[in-house]
């Protein structure tokens, strides 16, 4: 299989089945995907691929550095940074506050392949 020539996406995520099956989907659409199961391992691979990332997809409960704390930490690094939130429980208040900092858009879990390849076409600035 080519590697995909697509934009570069990163998916954090600690459910790491959840990881695969994004990157699989992700990847036969021609994005290129690279995947952390921690937040301080996809602040690593962000630095590591700095100006290459066009779109971070953040769930926003993780154990150890959660989702707020790398997004801060990503926004510190890359104010334009591109996120895409997802979770299938944040509390009111957090969400308000990230969601004011101009995030590119929110996935609420459990979603379909269709929802987010969806989310991912609009946070890039693509219709669906």
């Amino acid at each position: 299989m080519e590697e995909p020539q697509g934009p570069t996406l990163l998916v954090v995520d600690d459910e790491e089945a959840l990881c695969q099956l994004i990157r699989d989907a992700l990847a036969r659409r021609g994005y290129r995907v690279l995947v952390a199961t921690s937040g301080v391992e996809g602040v690593r691979l962000y630095r590591e691929h700095a100006g290459h990332v066009q779109l971070v997809i953040l769930d926003m409960v993780m154990p150890g550095m959660d989702g707020r704390a790398v997004f801060e930490t990503l926004r510190s690094i890359d104010p334009d940074v591109r996120v895409l939130l997802s979770s299938g429980y944040m509390d009111e208040g957090t969400a308000a506050n990230i969601l004011r900092r101009g995030v590119a858009g929110f996935l609420r879990k459990p979603y379909t392949l269709r929802e987010l390849v969806e989310a991912v076409q609009a946070a890039l600035g693509k219709t669906p």
